[in-house]
């Protein structure tokens, strides 16, 4: 799948549709599930606890605050949503 990938900068991500894969790009063990209208959200379950700067554009999206890296991609391990990229791609 293709997932967003906001953390520094918004990118293009591919990302095998497994955990482990999320885990690894997120560098945590603990990832949360956030739900979007039309996509996914996977979080570091403990960002802010372990010390992660707030994503703004992240928390902006989720309508909550999340702090470290997020990976948003679509449902079922579809590539996210073409309206995510135009609107927070650079």
């Amino acid at each position: 799948m293709t997932g967003l990938l906001i953390s520094d900068t918004p990118q293009l991500k591919d990302v095998p549709f497994d955990i482990f894969s999320v885990q690894q790009i997120l560098r945590t063990k603990a990832v949360e599930l956030v739900e979007l209208s039309d996509a996914v959200m996977y979080i570091m379950e403990h960002g802010k606890e372990d010390g992660k700067p707030r994503n703004d554009l992240a928390s902006l999206i989720a309508h909550r605050e999340i702090y470290g890296p997020a990976l948003i991609a679509g449902y079922c391990g579809d590539d996210v949503p073409q309206a995510y990229v135009d609107a927070y791609m650079v």
